[in-house]
């Protein structure tokens, strides 16, 4: 049996990877003293529109960039799945490089 992959899933797996690259998980940190808010650049987070779901990234200047395609909850929870292992590798080998 399949399990059914909800969107408060992929967004436990968002923090985790916003963990692993120190970043907090709240897309803007506050406002400032015109009420604007303050983004949060580098965070990663789970955008839902068109009928289906993407991992965005916030940009300098307050933008968003696409880091995965829009699709279903499933194709995106093994999107950063992906990106998670990729992240933890990367750091396996910078460590093990940083040892020589």
């Amino acid at each position: 049996m399949t399990t059914r992959i909800t969107p408060t899933m992929i967004k436990a797996r968002i923090s985790l990877l916003n963990g692993m690259f120190g970043l907090d998980n709240d897309v803007y940190l506050d406002s400032d003293d015109s009420g604007n808010l303050i983004p949060n650049v580098g965070v990663f987070y789970l955008d839902k529109n068109d009928g289906g779901y993407r991992i965005e990234r916030i940009t300098v200047g307050g933008g968003a960039t696409d880091v995965s395609p829009r699709g279903k909850t499933r194709e995106v929870y093994d999107y950063i799945n992906g990106m998670i292992d990729g992240a933890y590798m990367m750091g396996k080998m910078m460590e093990e490089k940083l040892g020589d």
